[in-house]
């Protein structure tokens, strides 16, 4: 089912968004609705009086404050925020996609039932097979400030003369968002001679971005705020090492030291160091990519993700339809 967008800026588009969606749901009358992100598509849902299980997969308020570091600013953009803490306190079932999430929202998850399931990764990425090329980098997102593209920059000018062959390939675009964060990044590679070492890809898609995950030596994911990135699992399950930060659920994905290496945000001096440390020793980077893969395997794996979310409908709508006891 398609239901076209509503036109409208602001609270207009949300409220109109909102409603247009409730009525609709009441008509399709499902037996369980999932909703993903804590928004105004969960606000409907949970308004719907139908049964809803709810995933959050972004923390909105702390990835405002990185958008928006001005808080007049943010609290004209505040109404996600609100939202966000609206549905997150009245969901019944929360699917936690790391335990992050109980961080994040610690004192707002009432008296809902919580239940802990990973995100899945397609097989494709279980299945690839390394074609690694000496001294290739891999970053996959957005070109952002919460994303800190710019640290990782900062450190491959630290870092090219320790590296032969030493490539950064960035997988990823800004959009008009960010296009004011594009250009910086761009002219931070034209001001140092960069031009050598940092290759913007754009906005890639699945099979071109296997290709980029075949020939990397390992994926850098420099970011300032995470939940659980979508990029790191496929890294894994890639049988890829990482080197990231130790924001958000990041810590809870690699294991630092045994799946990948983790620094503190903003460090560029140890983001460097672990990018060398990792590409000087191939038998480490096999090692961490092969007990990445492992790992990933266990917790990753479509097939496996969709059982336990099934088996999360079956006891929602169980709960939803027990008689209700009365007492006195």
């Amino acid at each position: 089912h398609h239901l076209p967008a509503v036109r409208g800026l602001g609270p207009l588009y949300y409220f109109l968004t909102r409603r247009q969606l409730v009525r609709y749901m009441q008509t399709l009358a499902p037996d369980l609705i999932h909703a993903h992100i804590a928004g105004v598509y969960a606000d409907a849902a949970l308004r719907s009086g139908i049964p809803t299980v709810l995933t959050p997969h972004g923390i909105t308020y702390r990835e405002m404050a990185i958008k928006y570091p001005n808080r007049l600013r943010r609290a004209y953009h505040g109404l996600p925020v609100l939202a966000e803490r609206s549905t997150i306190r009245r969901a019944r079932y929360l699917i936690a996609i790391s335990p992050y999430i109980f961080d994040a929202f610690d004192g707002w998850i009432k008296t809902g039932e919580v239940f802990h399931i990973e995100n899945p990764i397609d097989d494709h990425w279980f299945n690839l097979q390394s074609q690694e090329l000496e001294g290739r980098l891999l970053y996959v997102g957005t070109i952002s400030p919460r994303k800190a593209l710019l640290d990782l920059l900062q450190a491959i000018r630290q870092i090219r003369g320790s590296v032969p062959h030493l490539e950064l390939r960035v997988a990823g675009s800004g959009g008009r968002s960010y296009a004011g964060y594009v250009a910086q990044a761009r002219r931070f590679v034209a001001e140092h001679h960069l031009d050598e070492q940092v290759t913007f890809l754009g906005h890639l898609d699945e099979e071109r971005l296997l290709e980029e995950y075949a020939t990397c030596s390992l994926l850098v994911l420099p970011s300032r705020q995470e939940t659980s990135p979508m990029v790191v699992q496929q890294a894994m399950a890639a049988g890829k090492p990482v080197v990231a930060t130790t924001v958000g659920g990041v810590p809870h994905l690699i294991r630092d030291g045994v799946t990948g290496l983790l620094v503190a945000p903003g460090d560029t001096t140890a983001l460097g160091e672990a990018i060398v440390r990792l590409l000087q020793d191939e038998a480490l980077r096999r090692r961490m990519g092969e007990q990445a893969k492992q790992e990933a395997e266990e917790r990753f794996r479509a097939s496996r993700v969709a059982a336990r979310t099934r088996e999360v409908y079956y006891h929602v709508i169980q709960q939803e339809r027990a008689p209700s006891v009365r007492i006195g």
